[in-house]
């Protein structure tokens, strides 16, 4: 929502501008740009969102260097099946990008601006990607221009220079996130507060069963230790197979995945199950590159050590499978958001008139309330909210509005539930998947 009210209510140079600020790369944006300027709506992006996934099935199944089974299991994931398809953002583009890079690796000498696009949109994709496609063009420098001696032809150098814009590009994009973007500002955490991330990071595509943001506390009980342990053993395994078949994609694994741990850390622990599922993507792609190298000498070890993968990689995303497969429940039988049904809500009980006027107490959790409502405005800090705005702490002016409005509502999310006993009750949403998206309305006036 929060990307389609952007488009809709921007130009395209005022569009770049804010993007500066939020950390957002443009490639997603600029795809979806077109289809939302010409009247389209937010269906037509979960479509290409959806048909993207279908694309990197495709590309999985048909070229995948790994067992059938493997490759169903992946698929199978609740990655694949439903955070990356159902959910329509950015993340959804990385998977297809990643996969067809790992396919076109063994032609990137022979094609390399076709395999330095496929890397530039991989950066420009998300700036959790940022490191892994860092490490992709230092892994073409090294494989073309310092381990290949002598003259490089034409096409090898448009290609690193197509590599080296988009990294810069990114680079620029995440420069202006630190420094003019509150939200990213880097901060000192505790060693608690890392621990919590890093628990998150590696377990929030497993039992994160309410799209939760990052938790004050990791839940101290058998079955997250079990899945914790598991999941702990096995990418241990994994590197080391990879350290084993291929040491430059060993080292691409590990600096990429450190990378996206640093920003979590840092200043973006904002863990959602999409985002953990990256990482699981690039073991993916230097699994699948390192078993097209061959780099082994000894037949047999090489047979071993792709078995091994192959078996560490099922269970990765077997233990996957369930959280899918109740996300899908709950989305049939329940709401994934409540936005639609409060938006509704509104419409039938505050007549659009200037006697009613509606604020929001949290326009980031209201976007897609606002994207229903359609041509009726919300008002935060006496602003109509047209799209995402930075947080800041809501003001009304009540004297004014009641000089203005017989009736004054209010929107609040579920983290403010504690705020509707004071006020006049008008309506409160069914539970939902996203739970800061569960709404009250309220009268104040």
């Amino acid at each position: 929502m929060h990307v389609w009210l952007q488009i809709h209510n921007m130009s395209l140079p005022v569009l770049l501008k804010t993007l500066f600020t939020e950390g957002h790369p443009a490639f997603f944006y600029l795809i979806i740009y077109p289809f939302v300027k010409v009247g389209l709506s937010i269906f037509a992006v979960q479509l290409l969102c959806w048909l993207s996934m279908t694309f990197a099935v495709f590309i999985l199944l048909t070229f995948s260097p790994f067992y059938l089974i493997t490759n169903i299991l992946i698929v199978l994931s609740s990655g694949m099946l439903y955070f990356f398809p159902i959910i329509a953002r950015s993340y959804s583009f990385i998977p297809p990008l990643i996969f067809c890079a790992a396919a076109f690796y063994t032609k990137s000498k022979k094609h390399p601006i076709s395999y330095a696009l496929i890397v530039c949109c991989i950066a420009n994709t998300h700036i959790i990607m940022f490191g892994f496609a860092s490490c992709l063009f230092l892994q073409f420098i090294y494989e073309n221009f310092i381990k290949t001696k002598g003259k490089h032809n034409i096409r090898l150098k448009i290609a690193l220079v197509i590599m080296l814009i988009s990294i810069l590009t990114v680079s620029i994009n995440i420069f202006g996130a630190v420094f003019f973007n509150p939200i990213y500002e880097i901060s000192h955490h505790s060693f608690k507060e890392i621990i919590n991330t890093l628990y998150y990071f590696f377990v929030n595509m497993y039992n994160n069963y309410t799209l939760d943001l990052v938790a004050c506390e990791v839940p101290l009980n058998l079955l997250s230790f079990t899945k914790l342990l598991i999941i702990a053993i096995t990418i241990t395994y994994l590197l080391i197979i990879l350290k084993k078949l291929s040491l430059i994609n060993f080292l691409i694994a590990v600096l990429a995945i450190s990378s996206q741990i640093i920003i979590y850390i840092a200043s973006y622990p904002t863990i959602l199950p999409q985002r953990v599922f990256c990482f699981h993507l690039i073991i993916i792609f230097c699994l699948w590159t390192s078993f097209l190298k061959n780099d082994i000498q000894n037949l047999t070890k090489e047979i071993y050590y792709k078995k091994a993968a192959n078996i560490f990689i099922s269970i990765l995303f077997i233990i996957a499978i369930p959280t899918g497969l109740d996300f899908i429940n709950k989305d049939i039988k329940g709401n994934f958001s409540s936005a639609k049904e409060m938006a509704t809500a509104i419409k039938q009980l505050i007549p659009n008139t200037d006697d009613n006027i509606v604020f929001t107490s949290n326009p980031v959790y209201s976007l897609a309330v606002i994207y229903y409502l359609n041509d009726r405005n919300v008002i935060f800090n006496e602003k109509p909210v047209k799209y995402s705005i930075p947080e800041a702490q809501p003001y009304i002016d009540l004297p004014k509005y009641t000089r203005e409005h017989k009736n004054v509502f209010l929107i609040l999310t579920q983290k403010e539930n504690k705020e509707a006993k004071k006020f006049k009750v008008i309506y409160v949403t069914k539970p939902s998947i996203v739970r800061w998206e569960m709404f009250c309305l309220v009268r104040i006036l």
